[in-house]
């Protein structure tokens, strides 16, 4: 290791030490002396584009719940749960039964759940296959939920989220990135 590479590494093991994670990274530490700066702008490539794609979805999901006069209360988080098996999609974080009912009659429509499946499984693809080099007994039902809150799907359980009002890490990625060159 480099002189400037052994300091990053025990600022980096300080702040673990005493808070219980790291608090920033720096793209000079060894850990990633082999990246170069031209695969991590790909990172921020695909991200950026995802987060487009996302808010497209967002865009025809609000066209779709206009045609069916459909109002979500604010700060409603729901789910979206679509099987994999006949793309049904059923909805849940609701006691109003005429919005759930309401909601999965638009959504089941026409190729609506089949096309949110797509979407899901387009940003989460990559670590289902991983789930797959360790065998077929390894992969879960693949039944994809997804969160919809004030307008936005919202990813859930992830490190990282496309949804709107969640992509400050996308600003910060692209910032390192520019840091390196």
């Amino acid at each position: 290791m480099t002189e400037t590479e052994r300091n990053i590494s025990l600022r980096a093991e300080g702040c673990w030490l005493q808070n219980g994670l790291i608090g920033y990274y720096d793209f000079r530490d060894s850990l990633f002396r082999n990246i170069s700066p031209s695969s991590l702008n790909i990172n921020v490539e695909v991200a950026e584009r995802k987060e487009f794609n996302r808010q497209k979805v967002n865009d025809q999901l609000k066209q779709l719940l206009d045609e069916y006069q459909i109002n979500i209360p604010k700060d409603t988080k729901l789910t979206f749960t679509i099987d994999p098996n006949n793309y049904k999609l059923t909805v849940s974080g609701t006691d109003d039964i005429v919005l759930s009912g309401q909601l999965e009659e638009a959504l089941n429509t026409a190729n609506n759940a089949k096309e949110l499946f797509v979407h899901i499984m387009d940003y989460y693809g990559s670590q289902l296959s991983d789930l797959a080099k360790n065998g077929f007994d390894s992969i879960p039902d693949l039944f994809l939920s997804i969160g919809y809150e004030n307008g936005s799907l919202q990813d859930i359980g992830q490190k990282e989220s496309y949804g709107t009002g969640k992509t400050d890490w996308i600003e910060e990625l692209k910032a390192r990135v520019d840091s390196l060159k």
